[in-house]
């Protein structure tokens, strides 16, 4: 895949996740997938760290229960899964796919807040 298909895979998510009225900020301290499938599971706590703190920030601002939605263990190993199929890419990327997952399932259970 191309930059320019990330780019735009990435706006289409960006676009799924975020309200309509709020802007992109730049996030700061990602690991790369690579990295990610590297250090785990032996070194992952600051990785693993960062996404729960990015996905908290991610579900307050989408208005989603995140803990209910999905426990630590689950959301580190859909994180694996994702990096082992795009190893090229953040986790931060991967943590607004799986929000748009959640903000998904969301809209078609309203009642799984």
């Amino acid at each position: 895949m191309n930059r320019s298909s990330v780019a735009i895979a990435a706006l289409v998510v960006l676009a799924a996740v975020v309200p309509a009225s709020a802007h992109v900020v730049e996030s700061r301290g990602a690991a790369s997938c690579e990295t990610w499938l590297k250090e785990r599971p032996n070194n992952a706590k600051l990785h693993e760290s960062w996404l729960l703190g990015f996905m908290s920030g991610v579900s307050q601002e989408a208005d989603i229960h995140f803990p209910k939605a999905m426990d630590n263990a689950a959301l580190f190993k859909w994180m694996h899964d994702y990096c082992r199929k795009n190893p090229r890419q953040t986790i931060q990327l991967g943590g607004y796919m799986l929000m748009g997952k959640l903000r998904s399932r969301l809209h078609a259970d309203p009642n799984a807040k």
